[in-house]
């Protein structure tokens, strides 16, 4: 299992009281063995970004594949929310348009024109990408040997919330219940006894 140390981050000026609800972390640390080859020997890879404003994002940590290099496009843009995957990262603007950098071998990070535009929400996966229209339909395009990027039809529509982890995903339905796809058996089939009701859902 991958060690993980929790580091919180320095105080600075970009970092201050005036400022500290508007910071989102998020932290992975998903083992490199996936099948692909995708990260080399890394067994623990983590990128720690925060956004501040909704309009300025930084990154520290593991830079092999340029996962924390904040892409130029993104000075001054308003960001609304980000997602970090693997090696690599999603950024959601203001504007409903994704943003995608670092690792791309399987094509993760270049954003589909399906997803070019309306994105209510983003999930980077280990090597795949979720992004949440905002007519409740999920694409999903990168690798996908256990179909962890090939949405289901059930989730073509009436779709709240989204969450792709390294070799399956997530889909938080309008009526509360889920439904999961891609590498099932440690992580599906949704039990029966979660019926619905759910609130939040996290690969």
């Amino acid at each position: 299992e991958p060690n993980i140390t929790f580091v919180e981050p320095t105080e600075t000026s970009e970092t201050t009281q005036a400022n500290r609800d508007n910071i989102q972390i998020n932290v992975s640390a998903q083992d490199a063995d996936d099948g692909a080859g995708a990260f080399g020997n890394y067994r623990n890879v983590t990128i720690n970004l925060y956004k501040k404003g909704g309009s300025s994002v930084k990154g520290w940590g593991s830079n092999a594949n340029g996962q924390t290099t904040i892409p130029a496009q993104l000075n001054g843009v308003p960001v609304s929310a980000i997602s970090a995957g693997g090696a690599h990262v999603l950024a959601l603007l203001t504007n409903g348009t994704v943003i995608g950098w670092g690792y791309n071998g399987y094509g993760q990070t270049t954003i589909p024109l399906t997803a070019a535009s309306g994105v209510s929400a983003i999930s980077a996966g280990g090597t795949h990408s979720l992004v949440l229209l905002t007519n409740g339909t999920v694409i999903g395009w990168g690798y996908s040997p256990y179909g962890q990027a090939t949405v289901p039809s059930i989730a073509g529509s009436g779709v709240s919330a989204i969450s792709a982890e390294s070799h399956h995903s997530l889909a938080l339905l309008t009526n509360g219940t889920v439904i999961g796809w891609g590498y099932s058996p440690y992580y599906a089939p949704i039990p029966s006894t979660l019926g619905s009701g759910v609130s939040a859902i996290s690969a």
